[in-house]
């Protein structure tokens, strides 16, 4: 049904005007569009998202909306730079160092806009696979990444490779392997 259309988020505006202002002064977006409903911003590969206003103050407490980074490090230096302030967590399970989680082979960091909307980065264990990755569900482009996929972990399994990241390549490695569905109907 819904899995070859694009995506959005929508995090809501308590004042619309200053969540406009940190947009450009700390993330350095620009509105693609502007109207009375709202403000929606371009981001990479197709992506977008819209600020709308609200007078609703309640938020989720979870996080609204996640951008992908190749590097995460160099993303939260430069974010820093902006006056961006990074969110510390101590939780069971999940537990952030210098403001970095890390689990399942990913890394992320979370920070909050002007209008405590709870925003994430995240930089994945196999972040050269991002390239091939379309804006839409393309099945040719799928079929793509499990192939080279199945063919990155072959020869890292030839060549002893001791990745430092074991649990994604782990469930990358057991989806590779898995056998076609035969319809037998």
């Amino acid at each position: 049904m819904l899995g070859e259309t694009s995506v959005h988020t929508t995090p809501p505006a308590l004042d619309l005007e200053r969540a406009k202002k940190w947009y450009q002064e700390k993330l350095g977006l620009t509105p693609a569009e502007e109207n009375t409903a709202g403000i929606r911003y371009e981001a990479g590969r197709g992506t977008s998202f819209f600020g709308y206003p609200t007078p609703n103050t309640s938020r989720g407490g979870h996080t609204q909306m996640g951008f992908r980074a190749a590097d995460l490090t160099a993303e939260m230096t430069a974010l820093r730079g902006t006056g961006v302030a990074f969110e510390d967590y101590d939780l069971p399970g999940f537990k952030t160092v210098d403001g970095v989680a890390e689990v399942d082979g990913q890394r992320a960091s979370f920070f909050k806009d002007s209008e405590d909307n709870i925003l994430g980065l995240i930089e994945s264990a196999l972040p050269f696979l991002d390239r091939f990755r379309a804006p839409t569900c393309c099945s040719a482009l799928d079929g793509l990444r499990t192939a080279i996929v199945s063919r990155l972990m072959i020869e890292g399994n030839r060549r002893g490779s001791d990745d430092r990241r074991p649990a994604a390549n782990g469930a990358l490695r057991r989806r590779a392997a898995r056998p076609a569905r035969r319809d037998d109907s």
